[in-house]
């Protein structure tokens, strides 16, 4: 059964810690009660499913490194998206950086979207270590369609030549361009990556489709809308490819997995097939679009919506992401501060804030408290008056409701 609020943090934790740490254990109980309480709609919310849960708890204890452990979770994957090859990593940015360093020669141009676009750090900042050993080219999209245009991604193809293409990103609503990326990617003899940070889960569920039949590679993270423990996998139809990706990389991937991480990968992985999953993903994609509506109905600007992420504008409210994202942690709610596509600012003051809904549906919410939370949203946002605490706790009041309501797993 889930854990409420009202049973003591951390109850089934050995006495030992309490003993031996009691800093430690004070501090991971503070964090469990944050948790609980807590609406999150964050991307990198980790939300495992009982499955996994049980799964990780049983290798806690100690495993010896299981092959056959390694082989489950891998076949597993490969059924899931059809890929004979699949590389696992303990996060995104190494498989980010494993394909880079697998694909491309030191000193080849990798083209990918911008960091204001919805890029990833990983793959679209001069400054990481990306971007000095090899060269970047980065294409934008257009803010009333948040997609590339043809004429510029053409342009940038032929006058850099790529060796790398990456579609997508981890803060883009929209799907990419697959098709187009695939012909230029052809045209400047290019491989073709589809980062699925957004949309991995909407993809294995069957509601969106696999991006292989486009790209020749296909990296994503394993939690999120998985609900799986964090890390990230490289898959390739591409027999060439993915003797490539082992040559390189013999060092690297999976055998970097600890026992319990690779137990609940499995698990997770074992649901994806499940009709309660499809529902779980059709449950995201309607989330999705409910939120949008509920928070176009505040009267706010909102981007996104066929995939599990929607970007708020905030610049009507005059207001900046972090400020605004302190404001909701104060009543319960978790978001992310990120860039927009045509504001001017430095990148280091944000002025939009990424949801994420797979958590929250995670937990089981619906459309109508999909509702209750853009609403909570919308008053927040605006409750910035003198004297506005009452009003302040009263939405931390719902917002705490809808955490006992709904509990996560235990």
């Amino acid at each position: 059964m889930p854990q409420s609020l009202s049973e003591p943090p951390l109850a089934c934790a050995p006495v030992g810690l309490r003993v031996v740490d009691r800093r430690l254990f004070g501090l991971l109980s503070r964090a469990r009660r944050h948790g609980l309480a807590t609406l999150d709609l964050t991307t990198a919310a980790c939300t495992l499913s009982q499955a996994a849960r049980d799964a990780r708890r049983l290798a806690l204890g100690g495993l010896p490194r299981m092959p056959a452990l390694l082989d489950l979770v891998v076949s597993r994957a490969a059924g899931i998206f059809g890929a004979p090859h699949i590389r696992l990593y303990p996060s995104l940015a190494q498989a980010h950086f494993a394909l880079l360093l697998a694909i491309l020669p030191r000193g080849q141009t990798v083209l990918s979207l911008k960091l204001r676009a919805g890029g990833s750090v990983t793959h679209s900042l001069g400054a990481h270590s990306a971007g000095r050993w090899f060269n970047v080219a980065q294409y934008g999209v257009e803010p009333a369609t948040g997609q590339p245009t043809e004429t510029e991604l053409r342009r940038l193809c032929l006058a850099h030549r790529p060796r790398l293409i990456i579609a997508g990103g981890v803060t883009c609503p929209h799907r990419p361009r697959l098709q187009l990326l695939r012909e230029l990617a052809d045209e400047v003899d290019a491989v073709l990556v589809a980062d699925l940070t957004d949309h991995a889960g909407l993809v294995a569920g069957g509601h969106l489709p696999c991006p292989l039949a486009e790209a020749h590679l296909v990296v994503m993270p394993t939690n999120r809308e998985f609900r799986g423990p964090p890390g990230a996998l490289i898959a390739t139809a591409d027999i060439d490819l993915a003797r490539q990706i082992d040559l390189t990389l013999t060092d690297q991937g999976d055998a970097g997995l600890a026992p319990a991480t690779a137990s609940a990968l499995a698990a997770a992985f074992g649901e994806v097939p499940s009709e309660a999953f499809r529902r779980y993903i059709q449950g995201v994609s309607e989330n999705a679009a409910s939120l949008r509506r509920a928070l176009q109905a505040e009267g706010l600007l909102v981007a996104g919506g066929d995939t599990s992420i929607l970007v708020l504008d905030l610049r009507p409210l005059g207001l900046g992401a972090e400020p605004a994202a302190t404001l909701l942690r104060r009543i319960g709610l978790n978001a992310d501060p990120v860039p927009l596509v045509d504001d001017p600012a430095p990148l280091a003051l944000p002025s939009g804030l990424r949801l994420s809904v797979a958590a929250l549906t995670a937990r089981g919410f619906g459309p109508e408290e999909m509702a209750v939370t853009a609403s909570l949203i919308g008053r927040t946002l605006r409750c910035r008056q003198p004297g506005a605490r009452e009003a302040e706790a009263a939405l931390r009041r719902v917002a705490a409701g809808l955490a006992r309501r709904f509990p996560l797993v235990s």
